[in-house]
């Protein structure tokens, strides 16, 4: 790989991408999303990576590469984070179903004392009305829980849940050949500079 990988993230799903990839890491918690500061869903993704990157680079002590990411759910101009409770997550859930929306996912990777590398994808998913009871069902586990939008396409959600354009691993937060490319990408990087 050329340089340790860091993943600047407690996500679940992105440690079992990375492991199903076979790329040895270290997980490193970086801390809040930090400030949403634009209301393009496409730079706000950006944004959220690169403030996670930087909170992690900070605390390196050695030469690494760390790797980023953020998802967010959007539509007609508003922003669906993770819900606060039940009850946000129902009133995200309501609001998305019988439309489409996007889901946002960029993923950034800073080489050590080098260039940062980004990549930002995003598909459109259209929910299917939920029947009251089973959504009372769903909201009575955990799976809401720290999901942009309530919801998790790879989970029960996929019941109610289709991707119209785009890729599955953008909705749950890890594109596997966008991060990848980062990898090629940034090796490519160190053996130029190695000239």
């Amino acid at each position: 790989m050329g340089l340790p990988l860091v993943l600047a993230s407690t996500s679940p799903r992105r440690v079992q991408a990375l492991n199903e990839l076979g790329i040895s890491f270290r997980q490193v918690n970086p801390g809040p999303d930090g400030p949403s500061v634009s209301a393009d869903p496409k730079e706000r993704v950006l944004g959220h990576a690169r403030y996670k990157v930087a909170a992690v680079q900070s605390q390196a002590m050695e030469p690494v590469f760390i790797l980023g990411g953020d998802t967010l759910v959007w539509r007609e101009g508003r922003f669906y984070p993770k819900p606060s409770d039940r009850v946000d997550a129902r009133e995200m859930l309501l609001s998305l179903m019988g439309k489409e929306h996007q889901v946002w996912t960029s993923h950034v990777l800073q080489i050590s004392n080098g260039p940062s590398l980004e990549r930002v994808d995003c598909s459109t998913v259209s929910f299917r009305a939920i029947p009251p009871e089973e959504l009372e069902k769903y909201l009575l586990g955990e799976e809401w829980v720290d999901k942009a939008g309530g919801y998790g396409i790879q989970g029960w959600a996929g019941n109610w849940a289709r991707i119209l354009e785009g890729d599955m691993g953008t909705v749950i937060g890890f594109r596997k050949d966008s991060v990848l490319s980062l990898l090629e990408e940034a090796k490519a990087c160190l053996r130029e500079n190695r000239r």
